[in-house]
């Protein structure tokens, strides 16, 4: 009955659910925004949370994780999703070649990135570049729902011209005296910061230690707001989520070091990328999810050698550990149990 029901009315699947592209924006050169209207199936999601996104190309389904920007109070149930392009096949296909009307797969809300139900103390977001999606939601949500807590949004974007949401969080601010908007652009030439976090940014928010800190963007960014959290403010309540692929920021490839895969007979050089990537380019198909390192499905056992994991910096060498193939490069030589 599933199959007939789906050729008859294609946008409802009794399996999976559907959202069919209703908008599409291109805010910057690098970046898309998408509207979908997900169909009757669909959970609503909490402000901050992400969906598995599934994309068709080439006759081969694509699965990446996208936070929603949208507000899970917003009247009409439409969802935002934008996107920077990172060279890769999906955000690609996303920003260039989708089509109003597409249908695409949504997995059910995930991460524990979400908006406190009340914060006393007041919020404070550190964002870079598309990691402001999560935080949009949240924005709009308090927005939303009338709530005045103090907050303070502290974005890092190469330049005005690349910087999402721009116009619309600086009405916010206009509108409410509650939100304090800080931006930095990182690359233009009237500026000395990196594209990392600097602890004299937070000069202006007052309190900023008592407040909960979510912060989201690039690893580098988040791991230093962490770390300077954790060493200066360790009392403070610090969220966090990396919000593209930790695998594009593996080391730099260890041309006489060799990955093998026991289980299945393969072995390959290492390329530099994260252990998922390098396992799906040898042809394998490991359990994931996030891609991020939260949900830990992509967990394998580590049987030899040394791997790094990118969120923390650390290496892992004691055989059985286990190892988060999506957030972990090879060290040296390395066999796992997949």
């Amino acid at each position: 009955m599933a199959s007939y029901l789906e050729l008859i009315r294609p946008a409802q699947s009794l399996t999976e659910t559907r959202g069919r592209v209703v908008g599409i924006d291109h805010p910057t050169s690098r970046a898309v925004t998408l509207t979908l209207r997900p169909d009757s199936t669909w959970s609503r999601h909490l402000p901050g949370q992400h969906v598995e996104l599934g994309v068709d190309i080439g006759g081969v389904r694509y699965t990446r994780p996208f936070s929603l920007a949208s507000s899970p109070d917003q009247p009409d149930g439409l969802l935002e999703i934008t996107a920077a392009c990172t060279g890769g096949p999906v955000t690609t296909h996303l920003r260039d070649r989708l089509r109003i009307g597409t249908l695409l797969t949504l997995s059910p809300a995930q991460g524990d990135f979400i908006l406190p139900q009340y914060s006393p103390n007041g919020l404070l977001f550190i964002c870079g570049g598309s990691g402001i999606t999560p935080v949009m939601s949240m924005i709009r949500t308090l927005h939303a729902r009338g709530r005045e807590e103090a907050v303070a949004l502290l974005h890092y974007s190469r330049n005005q011209a690349e910087q999402l949401y721009r116009a619309e969080t600086r009405e916010l601010a206009r509108q409410h005296a509650c939100l304090q908007l800080m931006t930095v652009h990182t690359r233009e030439s009237d500026t000395t910061h990196t594209s990392h976090f600097a602890e004299h940014d937070l000069n202006e928010v007052r309190d900023y230690a008592t407040r909960d800190v979510f912060v989201c963007g690039p690893v580098g960014l988040t791991r230093e707001v962490t770390q300077y959290f954790r060493a200066h403010h360790p009392r403070s309540r610090v969220h966090s989520e990396y919000f593209t692929s930790i695998g594009q920021m593996g080391s730099r490839p260890r041309t006489h070091t060799v990955v093998e895969f026991a289980r299945s007979g393969f072995s390959v050089r290492d390329n530099g990328d994260c252990l998922l990537r390098q396992a799906e380019e040898a042809g394998l198909s490991p359990a994931h999810g996030c891609r991020r390192g939260v949900c830990r499905r992509c967990v394998h056992t580590l049987i030899s050698g040394t791997v790094r994991d990118l969120t923390t910096g650390l290496t892992v060498s004691e055989p059985r550990s286990d190892v988060r193939l999506c957030v972990s490069v090879p060290d040296d030589d390395v066999v796992l149990d997949l």
